[in-house]
Parts: structure tokens; C-alpha cells; sequence
């Protein structure tokens, strides 16, 4: 892969450079692709919230309160992840 390099921060193909006379700023490859994902999540949800699916049934949120009040050490971050719901990487 090829890199190059502005003002000692790596750059590689299909990072995204914004810059003007005072700042630039670089978003990795990785950073851009997780935002499309995130992007595509929300508009999936808001296509279903607008044909009268809540989120709160999406995620399933009184799943989620019913397996808390199981184990409450069970974070929103964690039931996400086993529902398939988490934006994140």
C-alpha cells in the first residue's frame, strides 16, 4: 500500500485529506468505511421508525431491561453487540 506522508502524519490510498490555509485534517480509510457503516445502520432504522418500528423495538430494549434485571453487570453496549445492534467495530 502505498503511503506518503504530510507534515509527519502517514497518508495511504483511500484515507480522505481536508485541509485549508490553517488545518488539515485526515480521517484513515478505517474511519470512513465504520462511518458509511454507521451511516446505513441509522437510515435503516429511521426507514422503520418511519413505517412505525421504534427503536425501542429494534433493539429490543425490554429485552435488554429484562436480562439486566438477570445480570446486572449487563451493559446497553454489551446486549447490542449479542442482539447484532452495535454501530461499532
Amino acid at each position: 500500500m502505498n503511503t506518503d506522508v504530510l507534515d509527519s502524519v502517514p497518508v495511504t490510498v483511500g484515507d480522505a485529506v481536508v485541509a485549508d490555509d490553517d488545518v488539515a485534517f485526515i480521517a484513515p480509510a478505517q474511519v470512513l468505511q465504520l462511518a458509511g457503516r454507521i451511516q446505513r445502520v441509522e437510515a435503516a432504522q429511521a426507514d422503520l421508525i418511519r413505517q412505525g418500528r421504534s427503536l425501542r423495538d429494534q433493539l429490543d430494549f425490554t429485552g435488554y431491561l429484562q436480562r439486566r434485571t438477570a445480570n446486572p453487570s449487563l451493559t446497553l453496549r454489551q446486549h447490542l453487540e449479542a442482539h447484532g445492534s452495535a454501530l461499532e467495530a
